[in-house]
């Protein structure tokens, strides 16, 4: 894939598409390139087109599929078909490359076509937003139209010189809103046990403590009043706050914890628990404790009633040091560890 014919390719093409939409549309003032479909080591996609009046703008803001010109061929397939077959033409860190390679071609053909034509020239991607946005756009162009990053850089600035105590109390008031400046759940996990002290607490308020238990499981490291703190949560806290509390438990390495109380518990209580290390969740931690399915495989052998109530429905994400323990998996005597095992093996990434 020559990187200068696709940045040449993309940039006129996008210079072409946006002409003849200002040709019908001469008041318009941005163009957005934005839905960039791709799948891991599989196929990569042209972003779709999308150019909009400052009406617009103001009505959809840069949702491009609310706007009145949008085009998802403003070029052929066979474009997108290369860089599809570059990119799986080897490994998938080999796909990993080819696709930042295209992401960069997309970046310079914007910044390219914004000096030809008189629009603004914006690249969008879920996964990618502020980096390509800050890439193709200046400084004052991004706060203008993205004022979310200036207000979060404002907070974590206020949230950096205040007390930790204090930072962890007004965090934890934070976790249920979604559209604040900063995320409340990575600024906790960021905090450490710090935090603890403001997460504990909530342990104790129905409808909130599930939340404090996944959080407190992400950070790791409990000390003794952590584990003290969720013992007695597990005792007093019911439905799904007392499974997330299970959860957090075993996630720390306390299943014993849970299994003690089996004969109180609800039974989805204590299968949640039993699977909860190797489920998907385990990737929010900060620092994952290694691949073990002992654990797992005492528990189902000790008590063999929970057997078919135990289901790991979205599996965790391994690191290449843990595949020997996921290969020892698929050997298990236990259905559950050996799907686990092959499941995490299937990883593109593992390699």
């Amino acid at each position: 894939m020559d990187r200068t014919t696709l940045e040449n390719t993309l940039h006129d093409g996008l210079v072409h598409a946006v002409t003849s939409a200002l040709t019908e549309n001469p008041h318009a003032v941005a163009a957005a390139l934005a839905h960039l479909y791709r799948e891991t080591d599989g196929v990569i996609t042209l972003p779709a087109l999308g150019v909009a009046t400052a009406e617009e703008l103001a009505t959809d803001g840069w949702s491009i599929a609310d706007w009145d010109y949008f085009d998802d061929e403003w070029l052929p397939a066979e474009v997108t078909d290369a860089v599809t077959a570059e990119a799986r033409s080897s490994a998938p860190s080999h796909w990993d490359a080819t696709f930042q390679r295209y992401l960069e071609a997309l970046v310079h053909a914007c910044r390219r076509a914004r000096a030809t034509l008189d629009v603004m020239v914006v690249l969008l991607d879920d996964e990618h937003h502020e980096s390509l946005i800050r890439a193709v756009l200046a400084p004052h162009e991004v706060s203008l139209h993205f004022p979310e990053y200036d207000a979060r850089d404002a907070e974590l600035a206020r949230l950096a010189v205040m007390p930790v105590a204090e930072r962890g109390a007004h965090l934890v008031t934070q976790l249920d809103v979604f559209d604040g400046p900063v995320q409340a759940e990575p600024a906790l996990r960021e905090l450490g046990p710090d935090a603890f002290p403001a997460l504990i607490p909530l342990l104790a308020v129905p409808g909130a403590a599930w939340q404090a238990a996944k959080v407190i499981a992400d950070i790791g490291r409990p000390d003794g009043d952590v584990l003290r703190a969720l013992e007695t949560a597990l005792e007093r806290t019911e439905g799904s706050d007392r499974n997330w509390v299970a959860r957090a438990l075993a996630r720390l390495g306390r299943l014993d914890a849970v299994l003690a109380r089996a004969g109180t518990l609800p039974a989805d209580t204590v299968a949640d628990a039993i699977a909860a290390p190797y489920t998907g969740f385990r990737d929010d931690a900060v620092d994952p404790p290694p691949l073990d399915y002992r654990p797992l495989a005492d528990a189902l052998a000790r008590f063999p009633a929970y057997a078919s109530e135990v289901e790991i429905r979205t599996a965790c994400t391994i690191r290449p040091e843990e595949v020997d323990e996921a290969r020892r998996g698929l050997v298990s005597p236990h259905k559950v560890i050996r799907e686990h095992a092959a499941e995490v093996l299937d990883a593109l990434r593992v390699g």
